[in-house]
């Protein structure tokens, strides 16, 4: 009798706790309705929860609210500023983008493109006329910026497009002229995406095109985003010109490229027959997984073109740049992070002639890498390959100058530069800082038997260094302002280690002014050649340096030698076995050519010998001029030797056939002060 009154208040009860729980569902659908907020201002969010533009036609005056275009062959308009602008022309009629007016015919100073092809109007004719930049036929220029708040894109700066791939499916879809010439520009302090493998980018027969950035210069540069992301339209466009695709049907059907050509596998950027600049781009890779063979950029047919790199930063994966032809390469105050880049900063493909593609006789070919930073190649295997082996009577030019590398360790062969025709290759300003080198790795690798090769003005500081030159073969080689100070060789029991080595030089080398500093050599040497026809070493400092299990320097094979006006000073030996500041394990003697001159040299405050030549042969069996080993000036005080060294070592002398010469030899060796204790000159020959 009294429980229905109970049963009736739970039941009320249930029912005002579920009436407020739809409320608040109810309230936080309101609230969350209310938060979202569409892409453009001109859009209004529909009962599903889709931003929706209020008219595709006219002119939109508020989100909700449309009128007519002034103009009556004008389609779709907007305003800009207190002007109507006509956006998108009625059927019959083109859109000059140069004063946004429909026009039936476009002026001279425009290109005329007709296209079925765009995004917005899939199938149907979409016209208008492309002006020329400065009223300069084929000279074009594009505006992209990804946040641009306008729902009107024409690749124009008043409307510019929001997608990095628009200018250039314009450009290989209608610019079919050769003299083309193109500027893309890139909004300051925006980001664009290159779709890996889902839509890459192609030029094709372009005279030259630049991508640089534009807007307050003050701000970030533009970044460029290589990504596996899908491809996305921006949603916040009402209306674009842009194409939906690269038209390869056209270009095949104008001959302008082959079927081979169409088929090669482009997974970022590819380039045919283009000059291409990048100014002011950061590109970097957010990959995922294993893309170490891509290359960012691939270039065919590309001979006599131009690529450049200016002011850019490249953080990417896998590789820059993949090219099968001589081109003309800058790379300029750029800055790369190598930490993700697997091998090769470009890979220069052997050139072999005659073949199909012939390399044009009297062509300079010249590649230029200077004022760039490159930081972390601990985790990559960073490679420049540079493979010349034409027999065309051409001349390469290379310049790796003002170029900073830092804080890194080098796990292979960072440059490596094969010429086998003539060439002048210049290396200079360049700082290295706090290197550190893996074994069987090296900083730079010539060979170039016919190369005129220049090395001046380098500075090493600090680091664990083991072969940061290796010169396999030269022409002539000069080397001049080389500085290394505060750095050691590693401590791996490995032959032909050095800071710097000359394998062979076919006629002279000029090395002055070449000094190591406050340095400690374990296994290696500061300077070894291994074989020279003529050695002028002038004016060099080696100060405050120690060696353990090796000479300071090692000169074999050298058939003429010039050592003057050289300071050797404090360097303190840290083994028991007998080593000197110069060592000539093999010296080959030529008829009237060679001799052997040490003169004006300071050798002081050390513990290892001055000079050794151990073995002396002969290159030539009828020899009969006469050939001199001469020291002269050579200023020796406060030095500390072994008693079983000796300051100077002349070894065996090799007669296998029998020689009407003279070989004469004359020591003038100047103390200062006495030898504490050791041999002053050690002779195992009865010969001279």
């Amino acid at each position: 009798m009294y429980k229905l009154p109970c049963a009736y208040n739970d039941y009320q009860l249930r029912h005002r706790s579920l009436s407020m729980s739809l409320k608040v569902v109810l309230l936080i659908y309101n609230l969350a309705y209310v938060l979202i907020t569409c892409p453009n201002s001109f859009q209004n969010l529909d009962s599903s929860g889709q931003c929706k533009f209020q008219c595709n036609s006219g002119l939109m005056n508020t989100k909700s609210t449309c009128s007519s275009c002034q103009d009556q062959s004008c389609q779709l308009c907007s305003m800009y500023g207190f002007f109507e602008f006509c956006n998108q022309c009625k059927p019959g009629y083109f859109l000059d983008l140069n004063n946004y007016k429909c026009v039936a015919q476009c002026p001279a100073n425009t290109k005329p493109i007709i296209s079925v092809n765009t995004l917005s109007n899939p199938g149907l004719n979409t016209q208008y006329c492309r002006p020329y930049l400065n009223q300069e036929p084929f000279k074009y220029q594009y505006y992209v910026d990804s946040e641009s708040t306008k729902y009107i894109e024409l690749g124009t700066i008043e409307y510019p497009f929001k997608n990095l791939d628009y200018p250039y499916k314009e450009l290989f879809n209608f610019m079919y002229d050769k003299t083309t010439e193109v500027f893309i520009y890139l909004k300051r302090n925006t980001s664009y995406k290159l779709h890996h493998v889902n839509q890459p980018i192609y030029m094709l027969n372009i005279k030259s095109i630049v991508l640089k950035s534009y807007g307050d210069v003050y701000l970030p540069r533009p970044k460029l985003y290589i990504t596996t992301i899908p491809y996305l339209l921006p949603d916040s466009t009402l209306y674009t010109i842009a194409e939906s695709n690269f038209n390869f049907n056209i270009r095949l059907a104008n001959n302008d490229w082959t079927i081979v050509e169409s088929t090669q596998p482009i997974y970022r950027i590819g380039i045919y027959r283009t000059n291409f600049q990048y100014q002011d781009i950061h590109f970097q890779s957010i990959m995922l997984g294993d893309q170490l063979f891509n290359y960012m950029i691939n270039t065919f047919d590309n001979m006599n073109n131009q690529m450049n790199f200016t002011n850019c930063l490249i953080d990417v994966d896998g590789r820059i740049l993949n090219q099968f032809n001589p081109i003309i390469i800058n790379i300029n105050n750029t800055a790369f992070n190598l930490t993700n880049l697997y091998s090769g900063f470009w890979y220069d493909q052997t050139w072999t002639s005659p073949s199909a593609i012939c390399d044009i006789t009297g062509r300079t070919q010249r590649i230029v890498i200077s004022n760039n930073k490159f930081i972390n190649l601990k985790d990559s295997n960073l490679a420049i390959v540079i493979n010349y082996l034409s027999a065309t009577k051409t001349t390469r030019v290379y310049e790796l100058q003002n170029n900073i590398f830092k804080d890194s360790e080098l796990n292979t062969q960072f440059i490596t530069i094969q010429i086998q025709v003539a060439s002048n290759l210049t290396i200079s300003n360049n700082q290295y800082n706090n290197l550190s080198f893996a074994p069987s790795s090296r900083l730079i690798s010539i060979l170039g038997d016919t190369s005129n090769v220049t090395i001046f003005n380098e500075s090493v500081q600090g680091g664990v260094i083991d072969n940061l030159y290796t010169v396999q073969s030269a022409l002539n080689l000069y080397i001049s302002n080389f500085t290394i100070n505060s750095t050691s060789n590693s401590n791996r029991i490995t032959s032909g280690l050095s800071f710097m080595r000359i394998q062979q030089s076919n006629q002279f080398i000029s090395i002055t002014k070449f000094r190591v500093l406050n340095s400690n050599l374990i296994y290696g040497n500061a300077l070894q050649i291994d074989l020279a026809k003529q050695l002028e070493l002038v004016d060099c400092h080696f100060m405050k340096n120690t060696v353990k299990y090796n000479n300071l320097m090692l000169l074999n094979q050298i058939q003429k030698f010039n050592f003057s006006n050289n300071r050797i000073i404090d360097i303190q030996k840290q083994s028991d076995k007998q080593y000197f500041a110069v060592s000539m394990p093999t010296l080959n003697l030529n008829n009237g050519f060679s001799n052997y001159l040490l003169f004006n040299v300071t050798f002081a405050n050390s513990s290892l010998g001055f000079l050794q030549m151990s073995q002396i042969t002969f290159t030539n069996k009828f020899l009969s001029d006469l050939i001199e080993i001469k020291l002269n000036d050579i200023k020796i005080y406060n030095n500390s030797l072994q008693k079983k060294d000796s300051l100077v070592s002349f070894g065996t002398l090799q007669l296998d056939f029998f020689y009407n010469f003279q070989l004469k030899c004359d020591i003038f060796l100047e103390f200062q002060y006495k030898l504490k204790q050791g041999i002053v000159y050690a002779n195992k020959s009865n010969h001279y």
